[in-house]
């Protein structure tokens, strides 16, 4: 009776090396001295299979990109998110408005400079007037374009329409006319697929707005992700959350990656003419 309570010894070992494995941990010290102890009773087939097993990758996450988007800068706000770029060597897509200030085209030049995407929001961000008319929403883009293109030299090609393509500020008629333009204008134009959700309010607290974008990612861990976040001068809470979402994809394997014409993503947004 004794010899049948061991017989399932190997299959509680084989558990809890799987709960070893899928915990972040699990290679420290001592789940690394359990983890011999287990192999070492075992018979030598079993053993390296676990350590087949134990060497895998944890997650599939690591074949992923993850995009961090800032819509509606510059403003002191982003010096800080692109201080916090530079420590932690990651790259991100800026979606400018019209900066009227110095500092906003020095920010502007920055962006660029430390090899993230200076793309395209428009140049007043005043919904009244873009989203009036077609020539009310190309007029204040093209004046966003004049305005890069005179203090960077540069004329970028990826844009985002204020609000998303699906903004309700925007009637449908008019978001085809303006994808159509976009498109047949050489741009490439984003929405997103996480919402950090930080401009609901002007006190969303930092823990939130990293707790929104972490657990909307676990839902989806099995494709690549564009973040929405904002860096406008309300958007304080920012800088702290965003030390947090980077440690979450760095730690599970996710690249970062800027937005770039060529950029394959099912929300690249195409007016219906030009879809299927």
């Amino acid at each position: 009776m004794a010899a049948l309570r061991h017989t399932p010894r190997p299959r509680g070992i084989l558990h809890g090396v799987r709960k070893i494995a899928r915990t972040p941990g699990w290679c420290r010290p001592l789940a690394g001295a359990l983890l011999c102890a287990a192999m070492l009773a075992l018979p030598v087939s079993l053993a390296a299979l676990l350590g087949r097993y134990a060497a895998s990758p944890a997650s599939t996450d690591a074949m992923h990109v993850v995009y961090l988007t800032f819509d509606d800068g510059p403003s002191a706000v982003t010096d800080k998110v692109l201080d916090i770029l530079r420590e932690e060597g990651v790259q991100a897509s800026f979606f400018v408005i019209g900066a009227t200030t110095e500092h906003g085209v020095e920010v502007y030049r920055r962006i660029l400079g430390e090899g993230h995407s200076l793309a395209m929001h428009t140049y007043s961000h005043d919904v009244n007037k873009i989203y009036a008319s077609l020539s009310g929403y190309t007029q204040d883009f093209l004046q966003l374009e004049r305005w890069i293109s005179e203090n960077t030299g540069t004329s970028p090609r990826v844009c985002r329409m204020v609000g998303g393509s699906n903004s309700a500020f925007c009637p449908a008629v008019l978001r085809e006319q303006i994808l159509t333009y976009l498109v047949e204008t050489g741009y490439s134009c984003f929405d997103w697929d996480i919402d950090s959700r930080d401009s609901l309010g002007y006190t969303v607290s930092a823990r939130q707005i990293a707790r929104n974008v972490i657990q909307a990612a676990r839902e989806m861990p099995e494709q690549d992700l564009i973040v929405l976040l904002h860096d406008d001068s309300l958007r304080t809470t920012l800088p702290d959350a965003l030390r947090d979402i980077i440690a979450y994809f760095k730690e599970r394997g996710y690249r970062f990656e800027t937005l770039k014409e060529d950029t394959e993503s099912a929300k690249k947004i195409l007016p219906r003419k030009y879809q299927g």
